[in-house]
């Protein structure tokens, strides 16, 4: 599987993926089946849009980004994220990329914590994403979503509540 770690200037990208690359060995000693790389293609995209306004590199990045199976997006909870770095303000440049890998059904889960939490929730998206049951193939027009009980999104909660429902449904 390939991953790739993408987001914000300052949300310790770099950390992480150093972080997860010590982790692929198991405590068996067995490697994992993973390979984990920041996409800098996509990061590349992301800023000559938000700087230039020029979507030229996107057809070129996506098509690249594609190979990763997952994708996880660094979240801009350390105090690093709130410093621009004089190019893109990092809560800009997070919208704008998640509304791109919404908008192309690319998969991905956000990670935070400080440390050895942030490779924590990282690896346990990892597993979350491993553990899921071969299904039909992604289509743009329906990206992958992963529910958890501490998500605030109302859309995903709705998304939950409405196949709760289907499953629960009373029957006559």
């Amino acid at each position: 599987m390939q991953i790739a770690i993408v987001g914000a200037t300052g949300t310790g990208k770099s950390t992480l993926t150093g972080a997860l690359g010590t982790a692929r060995t198991s405590a068996d000693g067995a490697p994992a089946k993973w390979m984990v790389t920041e996409a800098p293609a996509l990061t590349e995209a992301l800023t000559r849009d938000l700087l230039f306004q020029d979507t030229s590199f996107y057809p070129q990045a996506l098509r690249l980004h594609r190979q990763f199976s997952l994708t996880l997006l660094t979240g801009l909870d350390l105090p690093s994220a709130a410093v621009a770095d004089g190019r893109v303000q990092p809560t800009l440049f997070d919208q704008r990329l998640r509304q791109v890998m919404d908008g192309q059904a690319i998969p991905y889960a956000v990670v935070y914590g400080r440390g050895q939490d942030r490779t924590d929730c990282a690896l346990q998206a990892i597993a979350h994403h491993n553990s899921r049951a071969p299904t039909r193939p992604r289509s743009a027009a329906t990206p992958w979503h992963w529910n958890c009980d501490t998500c605030s999104d109302a859309d995903c909660e709705h998304r939950l509540f409405r196949a709760l429902l289907k499953s629960a449904s009373v029957r006559t």
